[in-house]
């Protein structure tokens, strides 16, 4: 059951759908759409430790300083104690 709350986008994220996600942003949908719970797409992404779906949005101009309703941003999901493999994390690029 997909939760009817959030937009496409992030149900799609939420799901770890990257084709989709792909066409839907380069359909125009908006990569920084609030959804009803107060996440956006690149807080989801990161916080489910998904960061090649973080890398396409942040590719797609998400913002990662947004917050959400309880002032936590994307920054805040990308903890660096992550049980992550990966060696460098997409926010720290450019930093």
């Amino acid at each position: 059951n997909i939760p009817s709350h959030l937009p496409p986008l992030l149900n799609a994220v939420q799901w770890g759908y990257k084709d989709m996600v792909k066409l839907l942003l380069d359909a125009g949908a908006e990569v920084d759409k609030q959804a009803q719970d107060g996440r956006y797409a690149l807080f989801v992404a990161l916080d489910n430790e998904d960061y090649d779906m973080a890398d396409l949005l942040l590719s797609h101009g998400a913002n990662p300083l947004l917050t959400d309703d309880r002032g936590d941003s994307a920054l805040d999901a990308a903890k660096p104690e992550s049980q992550s493999t990966r060696a460098v994390h997409p926010l720290e690029l450019g930093t």
